[in-house]
């Protein structure tokens, strides 16, 4: 069984000057990946023009990144590479632009290939943080604080380390902070957020509304069936509307040939409205006749659509399906040419074809695959769209058709009733059966709802019953997701504490109540932004900064060891030596994350921290990323 979890790494980074040329251009690697240099030579801004080339709302920025442009980085998400770009600027909630591919063959396509996308998302496009979140495989979020889904904005706020935040807030900061979309973000992060289970409570919800809505009409009717002398028979009822039917056939009849031997003689005025009436009733019925054409076609365009929708969906399900076979199977080598099927001599390097001994691009064809998808998905959502605004035509054409129905049938009557106001022979045998025919009218009419209430009576019941079996089945459902996220949300918290509590252990001997942590005296709450020790987060300025440092990268080792945390293995930091942190102390900590990343495949994650104070075991190695920078060296090269 494959695993489900989500990776992202960074591949390359580039940062281009006002004037176009490259004032930032580095690659990154699996493992760790450290930035270092003295103090004010740039460190800060790469973190944070990192941090915003990935979706983070960032505009406060320094001089030198505001003499930079634009910001591109190459992004490996499971397995597919794609491009990032945005244009740096002081506004906030800046698009951006998507291109699924590599960093070369972008910089290759300065148009085809490329799409941009806004911040938030609209009736018209997609998010880019619903194309990111689809890339790694998340569901749709929206916190329980309303409709807003959670952005790519919020779920970096969990991932980047900064030093501009306050040292007793968990997340990154934000000017617009709600405490339950902080829940929700570390929900989905935890991989404790399901979106089965939260589509199911809502449904639930719904059905619960609808439910009590039917009980009310159900008592209701029940009411009325206490205050009648007795319970309606539905086969009596029947009976009784079928023979005045019967008996209203023969009266019209019986109307309609004493109408023919019945001479009338209808005023010249009155005529001249009859045949205004006439025509303007023609009228109406060639635009009737209209209208249900319309109808009909416009319902037979929305089934058509639907099966479009179901076909666009059968795609990405074959392309998902092509994807976890090729996964699971692996590259199955060919030792026989399918043409002559004589034997194939065996390629002599790995990863080449023994066929056309061609190199085989595994990342390059899973990135064409999702490029595939990502089409097929805008295509569904553009078609869904075009499906409500056929329905709404669709209903405004049925309202429509039933205004001009009803004038037709009073127009109808119009006229019925001057034909009949005139100077008849035999006006008193007609007025009687007119008569006649009324009072059966009524008769059957009271018939027919009082069958109809009886039968609605009955129909709600069934409906009640039927409401009732959904509900025990959907609260099964929520009972045993509900059970699965309860088990794993106590896996994540304790495997943070444990980590946290590791950490802290393996500190210098600076704080005591460190050197005596213990994984139940880690308090992490999301939700209020919050962490402490045994309660307390009072400590020294830079014990605060090794307190907080601690838990968030227990959070990354943790995702690292548990499935089923949607945390993508990614984790970036700014603040090693924040409030203070003692050279020592501080080289201390980088080995021991380093010591800490050993357990784990290099391949499984990446880690990204900034020093000034770099570890003489660290320094110059392969886990440094550029120069080390200098106030005559920095970080960005501006002319």
């Amino acid at each position: 069984m494959t695993s489900s979890k989500s990776a992202l790494q960074i591949r390359r980074f580039i940062i281009f000057a006002q004037d176009g040329s490259r004032a930032y251009d580095e690659e990154f690697h699996s493992g760790v990946n450290i930035i270092r240099g003295t103090n004010s030579s740039g460190k800060s801004t790469i973190m944070n023009l990192l941090y915003y080339s990935l979706g983070g709302d960032y505009s406060a920025w320094t001089q030198a990144a505001l003499k930079c442009r634009t910001v591109m980085v190459e992004i490996l998400v499971n397995g597919v590479y794609a491009t990032l770009k945005r244009n740096i600027s002081t506004a906030t909630m800046r698009p951006m632009a998507i291109f699924l591919g590599n960093i070369d063959e972008a910089l290759q396509n300065s148009e085809e290939g490329w799409k941009l996308f806004p911040y938030r998302q609209t009736d018209e496009t997609f998010s880019f943080s619903r194309v990111l979140f689809d890339m790694l495989h998340y569901p749709e979020v929206r916190s329980d604080a309303g409709d807003t889904n959670i952005t790519m904005h919020q779920i970096l706020r969990l991932m980047f380390i900064d030093q501009e935040s306050e040292t007793h807030y968990l997340f990154r900061s934000d000017n617009f902070d709600v405490p339950l979309t902080r829940e929700a973000v570390a929900e989905l992060l935890l991989g404790i957020y399901d979106n089965e289970l939260y589509n199911l409570r809502l449904q639930e919800k719904n059905l619960q509304a609808i439910k009590k809505e039917k009980e009310s009409e159900y008592r209701g009717l029940k009411k009325l069936y206490k205050g009648s002398e007795e319970t309606i028979d539905l086969v009596k009822a029947s009976r009784l509307i079928q023979e005045r039917e019967g008996t209203l056939s023969e009266i019209e009849n019986e109307i309609s040939e004493k109408a023919k031997q019945t001479q009338y003689s209808v005023p010249r005025k009155k005529n001249i409205d009859v045949v205004a009436k006439i025509d303007r009733l023609n009228l109406l019925k060639q635009e009737i006749n209209d209208l249900k054409s319309a109808i009909h076609s416009s319902e037979s365009d929305i089934v058509d659509s639907k099966l479009f929708i179901e076909s666009l969906s059968h795609k990405l399900e074959q392309i998902d399906d092509s994807m976890l076979t090729r996964q699971s199977l692996g590259e199955l080598p060919l030792t026989h040419c399918p043409q002559c099927l004589s034997p194939l001599q065996p390629a002599e390097e790995e990863g080449v074809c023994s066929l056309c001994h061609q190199p085989i691009d595994v990342d390059q064809s899973k990135t064409y695959a999702s490029r595939i998808q990502q089409e097929i998905k805008m295509q569904i959502s553009e078609s869904r769209k075009i499906i409500e605004l056929k329905e709404r035509r669709s209903q405004e054409y049925e309202e429509r058709l039933s205004n001009k129905l009803a004038e037709a049938e009073q127009l109808q009557r119009d006229i019925n009733l001057s034909t009949r106001n005139s100077k008849p022979a035999g006006q008193e045998e007609l007025e009687r059966l007119y008569e006649l025919r009324g009072s059966l009218k009524q008769d059957i009419l009271y018939l027919k709802k009082q069958k109809q209430i009886a039968e609605r009576y009955a129909q709600l019941g069934e409906e009640i019953a039927e409401k009732n079996k959904e509900l025990e089945l959907i609260n099964q459902r929520i009972d045993l997701l509900a059970t699965l996220q309860t088990s794993n949300q106590k896996k994540a918290t304790e495997a943070i504490q444990a980590f946290a509590s590791y950490v802290l252990r393996n500190d210098l001997p600076r704080q005591t109540e460190f050197e005596n942590a213990v994984p139940s005296g880690i308090d992490v709450n999301f939700k209020a932004n919050s962490m402490a020790l045994n309660g307390q987060f009072n400590y020294s300025a830079s014990s605060n900064v090794y307190l907080k440092n601690a838990i968030r990268f227990a959070i990354f080792f943790a995702s690292l060891k548990l499935d089923f945390f949607r945390y993508p293995g990614f984790i970036a930091c700014d603040n090693m030596e924040d409030k203070g942190m003692e050279k020592e102390r501080t080289q201390n900590f980088q080995k021991l994350l380093v010591k800490m990343c050993s357990s784990f495949p290099k391949d499984s994650y990446q880690m990204i921290f900034s020093t000034s104070m770099i570890a003489l075991e660290l320094n110059n190695t392969d886990y440094c990323i550029g120069d080390e920078y200098t106030e005559n060296n920095k970080s960005l090269k501006l002319s």
